[in-house]
């Protein structure tokens, strides 16, 4: 690929636009929805007199503006269900001493929720998805577990092969619950694609 100092002024661009990536496989509707997302607002910038930044036309290649994009994410879909597992955990556990069913319900709604909206809103494929949800698990059990341990008095690992297993077992349903919602997403994301398609 040539530099941009290599081609005429009115081309410059081009070096910014030649790397979005569209599989062929199960990712292509997701992969084609987001280039033709990206070429609308491109064109939709240029008809509203906006000049396109070389941040914004390197969306599409992984520049900083998918750096960002991957941050933001991580905010989205891993900090703030995070936040609410461990606000969760405690209200129900350590002040309330309500019974662990209310987390347990907690704890497959909300990853449910944001795997969901990862595909549903994100538009991220199912490798994102399954590297949140089990950065998900880990972190929120890990957190639970340091939380319950500093107000119980308890020692903070588990002591117990139990103890173990049910910490594992709890991870396990966080990061499903969230894979799961992500695919269940799947299928609505392409139907609506579809209809929209024939519509426009």
């Amino acid at each position: 690929m040539p530099s941009a100092a290599a081609l005429p002024e009115s081309f410059k661009d081009f070096v910014f636009l030649n790397a979005a990536e569209v599989s062929s496989g199960r990712d292509f509707h997701l992969h084609l929805d987001r280039l033709i997302a990206e070429i609308d607002d491109t064109l939709a910038k240029r008809a509203a007199g906006g000049k396109v930044s070389q941040t914004d036309a390197g969306a599409a290649h992984g520049g900083t503006a998918a750096t960002a994009t991957w941050r933001a994410d991580l905010v989205r879909y891993l900090i703030v269900p995070l936040v609410i597992l461990l606000v969760a955990h405690h209200v129900i556990v350590n002040a309330l001493d309500l019974n662990f069913e209310y987390l347990r319900a907690i704890s497959i709604a909300v990853p449910f929720g944001f795997g969901f909206a990862l595909l549903w809103l994100g538009k991220r494929p199912i490798g994102a998805a399954v590297a949140i949800a089990v950065a998900l698990g880990i972190v929120a059990v890990a957190g639970m577990t340091v939380s319950e341990g500093l107000n119980s008095g308890q020692p903070i690992l588990p002591q117990t092969r139990f103890e173990w297993k049910d910490n594992i077992e709890y991870a396990a349903t966080i990061a499903l619950s969230f894979i799961a919602g992500h695919a269940l997403a799947r299928p609505l994301v392409t139907a609506l694609s579809r209809k929209m398609r024939r519509m426009g």
